[in-house]
């Protein structure tokens, strides 16, 4: 086992990405068998991504920071050693004492993270522009000055994770769970935090300019930004108050009670139109 492990480690040193990827699967399957090693490729696995892809880029092959994330290809195609590794960790990790996992200041810009349970993972000042974080446990994650522009975030668990200072620019965070996280002075403009849970979270100097939080449960723990009138906002993106006929039960007697006169509709089109030609 101990000669498997250095020559995956050597390996990893190797100019050639096909190596480096089998080098990174040896590791894992190595941690998978061998729980002594688990946490040695875990740390090599973390500093793996470090060194590869740090932030600010530093190489000539990586985007340029201030690249147009749309001309930044997908992390598996521009970096796909790294992306093994990223995924490597977040599955290792589900199985694993919690404890700090260091992937501080890497460059993560369109990486796939679906599924995955990096949890206590220490994300600080990285870039996660348009990563797909879809379901992902970040319970007690670090995230504090991190670029998550425009991530996805639907139903992940963020739990007392501190997002302090976060770029959340049009982040997608449906049903997310932010319960007692700290997003104090983060970025929130436009964020999408429909049915977002909120109990107990930290939004102190948070900027939520023309965020969704219709739907998302709070409470009195929930510590709003100064002046933030959380029940304005949600009306302005919702539907409104309805009819009081619609809501009183006297309203839907009145309509079950009513008769309809019949409509005839022989040869008829309906496409939200009445009286609309059908398509030819």
């Amino acid at each position: 086992m101990s000669d498997r492990f250095s020559r995956a480690v050597d390996q990893l040193g190797s100019e050639k990405p096909d190596a480096r990827i089998g080098a990174l699967y040896a590791l894992w399957r190595i941690a998978d068998h061998s729980p002594h090693d688990r946490e040695a490729v875990i740390a090599i696995m973390a500093a793996f991504l470090r060194t590869h892809l740090p932030w600010p880029p530093h190489g000539q092959d990586s985007p340029a920071a201030d690249a147009a994330i749309n001309s930044v290809p997908p992390l598996e195609t521009c970096a796909a050693d790294a992306q093994v590794a990223l995924t490597g960790l977040g599955v290792l990790c589900r199985e694993r004492r919690p404890d700090w996992l260091n992937v501080s200041y890497s460059d993560l810009r369109r990486a796939d993270c679906d599924g995955l349970w990096p949890h206590h993972v220490n994300l600080d000042g990285a870039c996660l522009e348009a990563e797909s974080i879809y379901q992902v446990n970040l319970t007690k994650a670090s995230l504090i000055a991190a670029d998550m522009r425009h991530v996805e975030l639907g139903t992940s668990v963020l739990h007392q994770s501190r997002c302090i200072e976060a770029d959340l620019r049009g982040a997608r965070m449906v049903r997310a769970d932010l319960g007692d996280a700290d997003f104090s002075d983060a970025d929130l403009r436009e964020a999408n935090l429909r049915k977002a849970r909120c109990h107990g979270t930290k939004f102190a100097g948070a900027d939520l300019t023309r965020a969704r939080l219709e739907g998302a449960p709070a409470s009195e723990l929930t510590f709003w930004p100064p002046g933030f009138d959380i029940d304005t906002t949600r009306r302005r993106h919702g539907r409104g108050p309805r009819r009081r006929a619609e809501h009183s039960p006297a309203g839907r007697r009145d309509r079950k009670e009513r008769p309809i006169p019949p409509i005839g509709l022989t040869s008829a089109w309906v496409d939200g139109r009445i009286g609309a030609a059908p398509p030819l």
